[in-house]
């Protein structure tokens, strides 16, 4: 019996030194069992876990392409701990899913999940704490059809939705918490037939819904300060643009309605007397015009609340100064004809055929406006105060 005591404790002792010469020590071999990457399997999920132990799917080999992600997973059938699901880890889902459903456990997803699946028809995000669709994520899904995006969303990324929506007529409603729309977000949904957009939107990127052909109508919410550069280009059937009076925006460009039936609608331009000239607004804003009085000044009447960057206009010339009416309460002019806000703190366009060699920006203005000097054919020099901000 002393004998055999002798050789266990001596069993234990080898055990001891040899991994403390290994330079791990028993603490060693603790540690990294606590951070286990080992690949679960279950119900056929993969999943691994992190050291919070929380579990992140890295791949679906189940045989359902109606796939729904579950809250919680085990390691296997027989165990009885159950962790929860925060995670869907990057290319995990297969290019085979006709629908996934996304609980409310999971924070986030990885990339290339869904981009490139021409077969995923419907998204459910049940509750989701997710607050940005990233960049791409649903690209060329274009058999998608239905989505319900999560509740908290406040961005949806850049081309995170482009071509998809190809398949069948479809509506998507946007949450009241998105706060911005990135550049081709939505570009070539050409069976996009309805958008909502919410109140508490601000942006609207470059070309965010190019091409997207079933579009008849868009409301754009009063919060809306900048609608990007050819936003809505090539809406072949949008005819109806719809902006409240007590507007926010900012920034809109020129051609952020081209190719669509609401920009080519003569019925759309309004005539302004007393020369004749042709403009084309949204509501209150100032988007293209046409035509000039005999001296080529364009008069901006008292309504007018901001001009489109890189303001055109068309087939008539170019402006060889502004004249803003008294009472406008939005904007102005200097001697020179430029055109300012009301304040004179951002310089917004300088007329394209002023004759004008060299311009003095005063020291009021805070901000110029995106091509404010653009396609100035006589200007050579501007100038700044050393106090200017």
């Amino acid at each position: 019996m002393k004998g055999y005591v002798k050789k266990s404790v001596s069993l234990l002792l080898a055990f001891v030194i040899f991994f403390s010469s290994a330079g791990t020590g028993l603490t060693g071999v603790f540690a990294s069992a606590a951070t286990d990457s080992t690949v679960y399997k279950y119900n056929g999920i993969s999943f691994t876990l992190n050291e919070d132990e929380e579990a992140t799917i890295v791949s679906y080999t189940g045989d359902e392409s109606d796939i729904v992600i579950p809250e919680t997973v085990k390691k296997n059938f027989i165990a009885t701990r159950k962790y929860t699901v925060t995670s869907i880890g990057e290319g995990a889902l297969p290019l085979v899913a006709t629908s996934v459903t996304i609980p409310s456990t999971v924070t986030s997803i990885g990339k290339y999940n869904f981009a490139n699946n021409h077969t995923l028809r419907s998204v459910v995000f049940e509750d989701s704490p997710i607050t940005v669709i990233d960049d791409f994520m649903f690209e060329n899904c274009h058999q998608l059809s239905s989505i319900t995006l999560p509740k908290n969303l406040e961005s949806i990324g850049v081309r995170a939705f482009a071509s998809c929506f190809n398949a069948q007529p479809a509506k998507v409603e946007l949450p009241s918490t998105v706060k911005t729309i990135k550049n081709s977000a939505f570009e070539n949904c050409q069976s996009l037939a309805e958008i909502v957009l919410p109140e508490g939107l601000a942006e609207i990127g470059n070309i965010a819904f190019v091409q997207c052909t079933s579009l008849t109508e868009i409301r754009i919410p009063s919060t809306v300060t900048d609608i990007g550069e050819a936003a809505f280009v090539g809406c072949t059937n949008l005819a109806n643009v719809s902006l409240p009076e007590n507007n926010k925006i900012k920034n809109i460009y020129a051609s952020s309605f081209e190719l669509t039936p609401f920009y080519s609608n003569q019925e759309n331009w309004v005539t302004e007397e007393p020369y004749g000239t042709t403009a084309l607004y949204l509501n209150n804003i100032l988007l293209v015009a046409n035509g000039n009085n005999p001296e080529g000044i364009y008069e901006i009447g008292p309504r007018t609340k901001n001009v489109a960057i890189s303001f055109a206009n068309i087939n008539s010339g170019n402006i060889s100064r502004y004249s803003v009416a008294p009472e406008n309460a939005f904007l102005s002019a200097d001697i020179w004809g430029v055109l300012y806000d009301k304040n004179k703190t951002e310089l917004i366009s300088f007329p394209t055929a002023s004759s004008i060699k060299n311009y003095h920006v005063d020291s009021s203005v805070t901000s110029i406006r995106p091509f404010a000097f653009f396609n100035d054919a006589n200007l050579e020099t501007v100038t700044f105060s050393n106090d200017s901000s």
